[in-house]
């Protein structure tokens, strides 16, 4: 308790590797606590956190500066008369606190962070993101106040799915701030520097007529797919469903396309429909395949089940997203049928949604991303991912492919892959279970990506990290508030040792070429128990200390 006199609380200065748990910090008039890290902000493996803990009545609550990895993490910033939080550091987190009656709740510098799942009270101004930062995610953040105010700079910030009644306000020279499924935020979707898509969703079939800034909107009449019969005409057997062929939703996608080519297309679905096209439904930009809850597209191309995989066969897949502009999928069940090669087949580009679908019996993945454009993020959002013969989300030479809130269970390989060159890719809060490789597999020459409050239970590993033939780090990435239980591990580092490693020369490994580093990584906050053959494995080298929980 500072007494309300100009003092700070902690000061901590060339900081690494610290916890601040539990703390009560009242009424110091300069500072609450002020962190700066040490000067190499690119090794999350130094990073620090702040959890738990309670921040009232001071000028600044919490300045993070100088650091990489930050977390803050279920805290309460109450009353404050300067700034809440201020954090400047790469890939940060700040997830699960509550801001209330604050000048200021929380100003961001960061390069890539999080900002999730917090709960904003009244206050002067409810975020900022600078114009130093970029790259960062703010997501499902929740508020019951009105009239919030959020100042957007910088560059590439992505809001999603948020819940705030407040106006958006970008300084001058904001470059491509993606707001995507929001609700109640206000904001011109023509201002310069905003990319806008507001698309109807199961769970929000709006008709606002405004989905992409600068096109109208254009509903296609139903095309109902087939349903069981009313009266089956033998109560002995089940009620049959005959499909309808989805080549005539095709055809009247592509009539619409010709007759409104400046509209976004919204194309409704119900019922049963086939797919023996082996390069599914080709979506066109600038579209949103709204599904009801019985809709159903089964592949059947009339070959076997499960084709043996060559590297040169065609793709095939249920449906491909577009190259260009914006598309979401929501609702209904995409069913490869163990034949087509994906339901979703994303390695295209666009600017995407696709939520609350169920992706099914992918012969080889159920989302693939491979080499999709750069520019364009992909959210992933309260998804069934399952039954599909490797991964379940596989975000592959890809960046910004963002899977937050799946269930991703019984895929023969991993729930979720964050395969090689994957950059700024997030799982945030997704369900990985009975996956028989890995819940979480954050694989080789993968950078700033971030697994965060994920439940991995019965796979063969709950989350694990591997570098063996791609050449580059794996590294850094930050993996925190995971729990793993069940599985046969609990949290792997799979990266070979250094007596291990293959450069150019063939070692006693038999391993020809690559590069096995995986370095700066940072492990946190993780609950792991009950995983039979190990809970944690760390090689030697590895940097491993555990708290000791005052509770």
């Amino acid at each position: 308790d500072g007494g309300a006199k100009p003092v700070t609380g902690i000061q901590i200065t060339e900081g690494s590797r610290i916890n601040l748990d539990q703390l009560r910090i009242l009424r110091c008039a300069k500072t609450g606590i002020d962190y700066r890290g040490t000067t190499n902000v690119t090794a999350l493996n130094e990073a620090a956190s702040l959890t738990r803990s309670y921040l009232e009545k001071n000028g600044d609550g919490l300045k993070v500066d100088q650091t990489g990895g930050f977390q803050c993490l279920d805290n309460v910033f109450k009353n404050q008369t300067g700034t809440a939080l201020s954090i400047n550091s790469l890939n940060s987190i700040v997830a699960g606190n509550t801001f209330s009656g604050n000048k200021t709740d929380l100003q961001s510098s960061s390069d890539r962070g999080v900002i999730t799942r917090n709960r904003f009270g009244k206050s002067e101004l409810t975020l900022e993101l600078t114009p130093a930062s970029k790259g960062n995610l703010i997501s499902e953040n929740r508020s019951t106040a009105i009239d919030l105010t959020i100042l957007i700079g910088g560059e590439t910030q992505q809001l999603f799915h948020n819940k705030l009644s407040a106006s958006v306000k970008l300084t001058p020279g904001t470059k491509n701030a993606f707001l995507i499924a929001n609700e109640n935020l206000q904001v011109d979707p023509a201002a310069p520097g905003v990319k806008f898509f507001d698309p109807p969703t199961l769970a929000n079939p709006h008709t606002n007529p405004v989905i992409v800034a600068g096109l109208g909107r254009f509903d296609l009449p139903l095309i109902p797919g087939g349903k069981k019969e009313p009266k089956p005409a033998d109560k002995d057997k089940p009620p049959k469903i005959v499909p309808v062929d989805l080549a005539l939703v095709e055809a009247e996608i592509a009539k619409a396309q010709t007759e409104h080519p400046n509209d976004v297309l919204v194309i409704r679905l119900e019922g049963e429909y086939i797919c023996k096209n082996p390069d599914g439904l080709k979506l066109p930009p600038n579209s949103c395949l709204l599904m009801a809850a019985d809709a159903r597209i089964l592949a059947d191309h009339g070959i076997p089940i499960e084709p043996q995989w060559a590297r040169a066969a065609p793709i095939t897949q249920v449906v491909l997203l577009p190259e260009t502009g914006y598309c979401s999928i929501s609702g209904g069940k995409l069913d490869a049928g163990r034949q087509a090669f994906f339901p979703i087949n994303a390695n295209t580009g666009s600017v995407a949604l696709i939520e609350g679908t169920s992706l099914i019996a992918g012969a080889r993945d159920g989302l693939n991303t491979k080499a999709r454009k750069a520019t364009d993020p992909l959210f992933m959002y309260r998804c069934n991912v399952y039954g599909n013969n490797g991964r379940g989300i596989w975000s592959h030479v890809a960046t910004r492919v963002h899977a937050i809130a799946n269930v991703c269970s019984g895929n023969y390989m991993d729930g979720i892959d964050i395969d090689a060159h994957a950059v700024d890719c997030t799982a945030l809060f997704n369900v990985c279970n009975g996956n028989r490789r890995h819940g979480v597999f954050v694989e080789e020459a993968v950078q700033n990506n971030i697994v965060f409050g994920n439940h991995l239970d019965g796979n063969g590993t709950g989350v694990h990290v591997w570098n063996e033939e791609v050449k580059g780090n794996t590294g850094p990435n930050l993996i925190s508030a995971n729990h793993c239980s069940g599985n046969r591990r609990g949290i792997g580092l799979g990266a070979r040792a250094e007596d291990k490693t293959a450069r150019t020369e063939n070692r006693e490994d038999g391993m020809l070429g690559g590069n096995s580093k995986a370095t700066e990584n940072y492990f946190s906050q993780s609950v792991v128990y009950g995983n039979p053959k190990q809970d944690i494995g760390y090689n030697e080298k590895a940097l491993f200390f555990n708290v000791v929980d005052p509770k």
